[in-house]
């Protein structure tokens, strides 16, 4: 059982490792990714030619926005951070957070079940079982289940990261 959740888990990896090289290397001329979403996408979509995909597309992005309509298309996630904004694909057994931050988090101590994060944009200062560590663009990290973790969050700092854990976060509930 132990060796078939590490399997789960390293195949997730390698999913949001090709995920992340996807966003990190989205831009009009490198749409490889952006193709692949237009053509499983809406039939609108699939009716237009190139140019006008790539032209919707970039439109799409906001300034300093990393995520592309996909993403943001998603539920937000309900997280009690001032300065987040985190987009949530819920699955049965797990949960995928996709995070922007645009002030700087002090993280209290805490744990939970299994975490994996894949770093795409700025810096996270992490203790994790009393050891700190810095993370950048382009770095990973694993918080085993129960262990204890805090940290500080940066400004700019943006991730995927990945809970085993179904219910870590909800949906944001919309207020009319």
């Amino acid at each position: 059982m132990k060796n078939t959740k590490f399997t789960v888990l390293m195949l997730c990896s390698i999913l949001f490792l090709q995920l992340c090289y996807c966003v990190c290397n989205a831009s009009p001329s490198n749409n490889v990714c952006f193709d692949s979403y237009i053509a499983s996408s809406t039939e609108q979509y699939k009716l237009l030619d190139s140019k006008e995909r790539n032209t919707k597309m970039k439109h799409a992005f906001k300034k300093n926005n990393i995520f592309p309509p996909p993403i943001t298309n998603l539920p937000e996630a309900d997280i009690p951070l001032d300065g987040v904004k985190a987009y949530l694909s819920q699955a049965e057994a797990y949960q995928i957070l996709f995070m922007e931050f645009d002030k700087d988090v002090d993280l209290p101590e805490h744990s939970h079940e299994a975490q994996i994060g894949f770093i795409l944009e700025g810096k996270v200062e992490l203790t994790i079982d009393g050891k700190k560590h810095i993370f950048t663009k382009g770095d990973r990290y694993y918080i085993p289940a129960g262990v204890k973790h805090s940290g500080k969050i940066y400004a700019g700092y943006a991730d995927i990261t990945f809970f085993n854990q179904p219910d870590r976060y909800s949906k944001k509930l919309i207020r009319k």
